[in-house]
């Protein structure tokens, strides 16, 4: 069966999936609808915010449902896609179409299992991650490996970064195996469960600093928190900064201090390192560069 004459229900919510279902699209796969979590109050002044993946869904004409499942048209359906939906999807759901389900998961798997694998990844300083796709079961992220990718990292990319190119490499993947997976051309593989990890979903306060952590632990807490929570101290969040590998002599400063060192904005981290901030935002401030906290906090 060719891709555009299969029938296709999606289901996701996050960044992750819009890029996943854009390339779905892109690549005519005859979604018949997109499940997705309901609208969310976003900010401060909490507007109802729809998910990036229902205004996607609706720029392109495709049929969008938030909630119950008992108007979805999913024994039309031949095969569920899944990416980041962030729902418990039942047994029974998932073995209504003739070709289960399969969901893009952005970890190699057995390996950070859960909510939040690519944050996981960055806070371990990971040199290296992936896709899996998985035949969903009912268990989370248990299911059989069909197809697995690695991906390098680079040292300076971030959680959005990640998002984008992890979304992309899983959703070419699914692509491309589809009809080999149809036709059954395809061995699935169990997966090691002895070697499962998991992740936790990320809190806000998990984005609050210990300075008696080494700079590059801190600078991986940045680049895994860099869309949310953030990384805040001393009522002070840090936006954008970078490990100081510059040596420095005769330093007294206390850690987590920040100071101006060669018209430079550093703090003190854990065994004598530093970071070097460039955009920081007082609290009840707007951000700034690191020029303007120097002119107007260091002076």
């Amino acid at each position: 069966m060719p891709n555009k004459e299969l029938k296709v229900v999606f289901f996701g919510t996050s960044e992750f999936a819009e890029v996943v279902l854009s390339k779905l699209i892109e690549a005519n796969l005859n979604i018949l609808a997109v499940v997705t979590q309901a609208d969310k109050p976003v900010g401060r002044k909490k507007v109802m915010t729809p998910p990036l993946v229902k205004v996607l869904a609706e720029k392109n004409k495709i049929s969008v449902y938030q909630g119950e499942y008992k108007d979805i048209p999913l024994k039309e359906a031949d095969i569920f896609i899944i990416a980041d939906y962030g729902e418990i999807i039942s047994k029974k759901i998932l073995e209504i179409p003739k070709y289960g389900a399969l969901n893009i998961h952005p970890s190699l798997l057995p390996e950070y299992r859960g909510p939040s694998p690519i944050q996981y990844t960055l806070l371990n300083g990971d040199k290296e991650t992936g896709v899996t796709i998985i035949k969903m079961d009912e268990k989370m992220d248990h299911g059989d490996i069909v197809d697995i990718k690695k991906y390098e990292i680079n040292r300076d990319e971030t959680y959005i970064d990640l998002i984008e190119q992890l979304a992309e490499l899983g959703a070419k993947t699914l692509i491309r195996l589809l009809p080999k997976y149809i036709s059954k051309k395809i061995k699935l593989n169990e997966q090691d469960h002895n070697k499962a990890t998991y992740t936790k979903k990320i809190e806000k306060k998990n984005g609050e600093i210990d300075w008696n952590k080494p700079a590059d632990e801190i600078y991986n807490q940045w680049r895994a928190y860099i869309k949310w929570p953030g990384i805040f101290s001393q009522n002070i969040k840090f936006n954008e900064i970078e490990i100081y590998r510059e040596r420095i002599e005769n330093d007294n400063t206390k850690l987590g201090e920040l100071f101006k060192e060669n018209k430079k904005l550093l703090v003190k981290c854990q065994k004598d390192s530093y970071l070097e901030i460039f955009k920081l935002q007082p609290q009840g401030k707007k951000e700034m560069d690191s020029k303007s906290y120097i002119n107007g906090y260091l002076k």
